[in-house]
């Protein structure tokens, strides 16, 4: 899957109380490798609009997260 470059940072939308950060962007191969939550901020650095998938940095290491629960 690829991911078009982008350099945004990103939180969760308030219609969620978290969004869970996969180390791949599929829900049941991508392990959970952290969440994102209510007032914190990760730095995205691709997305892929026809899967929905966002790539991101987390403590050092490329995450995946749902694009329809993330916002500017």
């Amino acid at each position: 899957m690829s991911f078009t470059p982008i350099s945004d940072k990103v939180t969760i939308t308030s219609n969620v109380t978290s969004v869970n950060l996969r180390a791949l962007p599929h829900t049941t191969y991508g392990d959970l490798k952290g969440v994102l939550k209510t007032g914190e901020y990760l730095d995205r650095i691709g997305i892929n609009e026809s899967t929905g998938w966002s790539k991101l940095t987390y403590n050092g290491t490329t995450v995946y997260a749902v694009t329809l629960y993330l916002k500017n």
